[in-house]
C-alpha cells in the first residue's frame, strides 16, 4: 500500500486537518467558508497552509501565491528570498486587485527561468546566485535557449521572454544591492554591481537588439484585418434588442439570468459605441456614472447646431472615467444604454452585489469589487450575434477600424484630434496604424 505523505494532502478551512484532494468532497460543507467552488476551497487551503518565506508581505501571502498551483516553479517562488522581495515591491507598487495576475505572471516567468538555468549550471541554487560575473555568459546562453532562439535566422520564437527577463534581472539586481547594503555584505554587493555592469552592455547589444529585430519581423508579417461594417451594425442591433428584451423581462419580475444578460449587453454596447479598451469599461465606477452631464441650451456650441442635431445631442449623456495610465477619458452614454444601466443598478441588491462594490457592472463573488470581464463577454456575444467574422469584433480591431475611417473620410486635424481624444489614442499610434493598413 502506497504511503501517503503530508505534502500530498490539503488542509481544511473551518475543519483544519490534512485530507487527500480526491477525498475533499466528503468534507465540502466544512471546507466552504465562503468559497463557492473547489478552486476557491483549494486557494483558501493554500493560504492557511502557508509554506512561504518569512519575508513575504501580507499581499503576497493572501492575494498572490495562494492563487498559484503548487508546481515546481511555484515552489521555487515560495522560498526564494530575492523573488519574494521582488514580489513584495510589485505588490506595493501595484495595489489594485486587477493587477494581481500581472504580478503572478512576472513571478512565474522568472521562476521558470530559474528552474531552467539550474539545469544548465548546477552551482546556481537560487536567483541571487545568478548575480556573479562568472555566470554572465551562461545567463546569456540560458536566455537565448529559454526564448527559443533560432541560430539560423537570428530570431526568437518567444521574444517576450527575452525582453522581460533582461528587464527583470536588472530590477532584481538593484533589490539585491539594497539587501547587501542592509546586511553589510560588501563582497556580494561588488559582485552584483560587476554582473549588472556586464549585463548593461550585453543585454543592449545582444539580447534587446535581437528582440527588436524579431518584433519588427513579426509585425511586418502580421496581416491586419478590420471588422466589417455590416458585422458592426449587426452586432449593435443585436445588443440593442438584447437590452430591450431583458428590460421587459425585469419589469415583470426579477430573474438573475435576465439581470446578468442586461448588464453584459449594456457593457458591450457601451464599449462598442465609444471604442474603449476592455479594462476601462470593466471598471466603470458608479461615482462616475452619477456625475453624468447633459448638453443644455446655455452651452456655447448648442446654438450653432441644427434642429435635428440638437435633438440628437440631447439623447446622450457625458461623463469622464479613468483610462489607461490613470488618465481621464470621456464616455458617451445613449438613452437606451442609460435605461439598461438604471435597471441593472436598481436590482443590485437582488443580485447580491455588495454595497461596497464601486463598479457599475459589478457582480457577486468572493471579492467585494468583482466585476464583469468585457473581453470574455464580447467574445461570447459576438459569437451569438450572427456576424460573418465574429473573431474580428474585439476591442483593438474596432479601435483600429475607427482610426482607419477617420483617414478615409479625410477629416481635418481638429476633427481627428477630437476623435483620438475620445478614444484616448495617441496621434503617433494612430498614424502608425493607418500607415500599416495603407501600405
Amino acid at each position: 500500500m502506497k504511503q501517503r505523505k503530508k505534502e500530498d494532502g490539503t488542509p481544511g478551512l473551518l475543519k483544519v486537518g490534512w485530507y487527500k484532494k480526491n477525498n475533499l468532497r466528503h468534507h465540502y460543507r466544512d471546507f466552504q467558508d465562503g468559497a463557492t467552488s473547489s478552486k476557491g476551497i483549494l486557494t483558501k487551503a493554500r493560504r492557511i497552509q502557508g509554506k512561504i518565506h518569512e519575508r513575504a508581505s501580507k499581499p503576497m501571502r493572501h492575494k498572490i501565491l495562494p492563487y498559484m498551483k503548487l508546481t515546481e516553479h511555484v515552489k521555487l517562488i515560495r522560498y526564494d528570498l530575492l523573488i519574494i522581495l521582488f514580489g513584495n515591491e510589485e505588490c506595493t507598487k501595484y495595489r489594485k486587485r486587477n493587477l494581481a495576475q500581472m504580478i503572478r505572471a512576472k513571478l512565474s516567468l522568472i521562476a521558470r527561468f530559474l528552474l531552467f538555468i539550474k539545469k544548465i549550471e548546477v552551482s546556481i541554487t537560487d536567483f541571487a546566485s545568478i548575480y556573479d560575473p562568472k555566470h554572465y555568459y551562461k545567463v546569456i546562453d540560458a536566455i537565448h535557449q529559454f526564448a527559443e532562439l533560432d541560430e539560423e535566422t537570428g530570431y526568437y520564437k518567444i521574444p517576450y521572454r527575452a525582453s522581460e527577463l533582461t528587464t527583470n534581472i536588472n530590477k532584481r539586481g538593484l533589490i539585491l544591492i539594497n539587501e547587501c547594503i542592509i546586511n553589510d555584505d560588501l563582497e556580494k554587493k561588488s559582485k552584483v554591481e560587476n554582473f549588472l555592469s556586464l549585463c548593461k552592455q550585453g543585454f543592449a547589444n545582444v539580447v534587446n537588439r535581437m528582440v527588436e529585430e524579431t518584433r519588427i519581423m513579426l509585425q511586418r508579417k502580421k496581416e491586419t484585418e478590420l471588422p466589417l461594417i455590416a458585422d458592426i451594425n449587426r452586432f449593435s442591433k443585436f445588443l440593442d434588442n438584447r437590452i430591450d428584451e431583458n428590460i421587459e423581462v425585469l419589469s415583470e419580475k426579477f430573474l438573475r439570468r435576465a439581470w446578468r444578460d442586461l448588464a453584459e449587453a449594456c457593457l458591450i454596447q457601451l464599449q462598442l459605441f465609444n471604442r474603449k479598451r476592455a479594462g476601462e469599461m470593466d471598471r466603470f465606477e458608479l461615482d462616475d456614472y452619477n456625475k453624468m452631464k447633459f448638453i443644455t441650451e446655455k452651452e456655447e456650441g448648442y446654438r450653432s447646431l441644427s434642429k435635428e442635431e440638437k435633438q440628437k445631442a440631447k439623447e446622450y449623456g457625458h461623463t469622464v472615467i479613468q483610462g489607461k495610465l490613470y488618465k481621464s477619458v470621456p464616455l458617451l452614454l445613449s438613452a437606451k444604454v442609460r435605461d439598461g444601466i438604471n435597471v441593472v443598478i436598481k436590482y443590485r441588491k437582488e443580485a447580491h452585489i455588495s454595497s461596497k462594490n464601486p463598479f457599475v457592472f459589478g457582480i457577486s463573488g468572493y471579492y467585494k469589487d468583482a466585476h464583469l470581464c468585457a473581453s470574455n463577454v464580447m467574445r461570447k456575444l459576438s459569437e451569438l450575434c450572427g456576424a460573418k467574422k465574429p473573431e474580428l469584433l474585439r476591442g483593438t480591431p474596432l479601435r483600429k477600424q475607427m482610426a482607419t475611417k477617420c483617414s478615409e473620410m479625410q477629416l481635418d486635424l481638429t476633427q481627428t484630434s477630437t476623435i483620438l481624444d475620445m478614444m484616448y489614442l495617441s496621434t503617433r499610434k494612430y498614424t502608425s496604424n493607418v500607415l500599416k493598413l495603407i501600405f
